[in-house]
C-alpha cells in the first residue's frame, strides 16, 4: 500500500494549495475544539469553544 503524501503550498493570494501523492485537491473543511476561558462574554459561555480555521476568501468585490 503506497503512503499517501500531502505537501501543502500557498498561492500569490496566500490561498492553500493541497497536493495529495502529486495530484492537487481541494482544501477541506477543518474546524478545532479547544478549552479556553473568555473574559470577553458572560462565563456560563466560557468551555468548550469551536475555532474554525477553514480558508474562507472573503473578497466580495466582482
Amino acid at each position: 500500500q503506497e503512503q499517501e503524501k500531502i505537501n501543502l503550498y500557498g498561492d500569490k493570494r496566500q490561498q492553500p494549495i493541497i497536493v495529495v501523492n502529486k495530484k492537487v485537491t481541494r482544501p477541506w473543511y477543518l474546524w478545532n475544539e479547544c478549552w479556553m476561558r473568555r473574559d470577553d462574554v458572560p462565563a456560563q459561555n466560557s468551555g468548550w469553544q469551536v475555532v474554525d480555521s477553514s480558508a474562507i476568501d472573503y473578497n466580495t468585490s466582482k
